[in-house]
């Protein structure tokens, strides 16, 4: 990178603390995101507090202790780490040890997922959801995406058979029309030899697997299917964190859901929980987290303030989202010409969710307030 011209070192930006750093990071190319003083040279951490930030290794002479740590980073590159505003937490470990099918459109690559999944699962453990096809969708855009429609992607379970023999699998397309089960898991529910409608048959009449949106096939097997254990959903859990970590990512706001908010404490009781947490609870939650004497900023399970999980704002949403054709337009959209999109539960009371009504969202958005939240809508 172009080489930096430092300003003359002068005082530390905060003061020494009473006792000494753990660790220092010394000789590193330091952006700091401060107007006034946008580079550095050294950073100074005490617990999990950034203590100093300095222009000269020396001005780091007075928090260094005996069991300090020093690195040269040799005039790497350092910025904060990033927040990211807009995360479900409670999935995105499933994408890490569950199967993870966005980029994925074809049999070979269906292939490579699940032999990927199966490495990391017990015999026994489900495999679950996959999101297939989405970024091919959106890459496509509406335009081409119309003229794809007809030679849509229609997996089979004989592509991953032989790979799950010991892990049943329910597996869905990115927008929920289209779903895949195994053998093992059609024969959890019955399935296999007496197959129900709006399940693909080959040409024997045998079930492919796949089975199309509203079958009450899905019922049967969902009625089957074994939930995840406590631990496994600690292991995404985990496996979310050290992804966010190698991203560089220190909080993030998660569209929260009470059993993920509750497994977030046990991680911070555990000293696992390596990135900040802003809760953004459902919208309509708010009479009911005040009655529990919650409100922004207070932890959880304390009730009292922390900087490391907290509650923050009320997510509330009034359309649905273009990947999955429901945001809505004036016009419909070009690959489903009587689709203009649809309302979500905090603006309608229609089923269909086809009729709005934003006096309903209004009033969420009052309760939440009475209860010491902020609406992000």
């Amino acid at each position: 990178m172009p080489q930096t011209k430092f300003a003359e070192p002068q005082e530390p930006i905060v003061k020494p603390p009473a006792g000494p750093a753990d660790l220092i990071l010394i000789n590193g190319d330091v952006y700091t995101m401060d107007e006034d003083h946008p580079w550095a040279r050294v950073v100074v951490i005490t617990g999990n507090k950034i203590t100093a930030v300095l222009d000269d290794k020396k001005l780091a002479d007075p928090y260094i202790g005996p069991s300090t740590t020093i690195a040269d980073l040799k005039d790497q590159f350092v910025l904060p780490g990033f927040i990211d505003a807009h995360v479900h937490f409670n999935s995105a470990g499933g994408l890490i040890n569950d199967a993870d099918l966005m980029a994925v459109a074809d049999d070979r690559g269906l292939e490579k997922e699940m032999q990927r999944v199966v490495n990391i699962l017990d015999d026994g453990e489900w495999i679950t959801g996959g999101l297939w096809g989405a970024y091919e969708e959106w890459a496509l855009g509406a335009e081409k995406a119309a003229e794809k429609k007809l030679q849509r992607w229609e997996p089979d379970r004989v592509t991953i058979d032989d790979i799950t023999l010991n892990n049943p699998c329910l597996l869905n397309s990115f927008d929920s029309q289209l779903y895949l089960a195994n053998t093992a898991a059609l024969k959890a529910a019955d399935l296999e030899d007496i197959p129900a409608e709006g399940m693909k048959l080959d040409d024997q009449s045998k079930p492919t697997g796949l089975i199309y949106r509203g079958s009450p096939a899905l019922s049967k097997i969902l009625a089957v299917r074994k939930p995840k254990s406590h631990q496994r959903l600690l292991q995404e859990n985990r496996a979310a964190l050290e992804a966010l970590a190698q991203a560089g990512i220190v909080e993030i706001h998660d569209i929260a859901v009470p059993d993920q908010t509750a497994r977030f404490v046990e991680l911070q009781e555990n000293n696992e929980l390596t990135c900040r947490v802003w809760l953004r609870p459902d919208l309509s939650r708010g009479a009911d987290l005040k009655a529990q004497g919650l409100a922004m900023g207070l932890h959880p399970k304390t009730k009292e303030k922390d900087s490391w999980l907290r509650y923050g704002a009320l997510k509330g949403y009034i359309d649905g989202i273009m990947g999955t054709h429901g945001a809505l337009f004036f016009e419909p959209y070009n690959d489903q010409p009587d689709n203009y999109g649809h309302y979500r539960r905090h603006t309608s009371n229609d089923s269909q969710m086809l009729v709005g009504d934003m006096e309903k969202m209004y009033n969420l958005i009052k309760v939440g307030l009475d209860a010491g939240f902020v609406p992000n809508v």
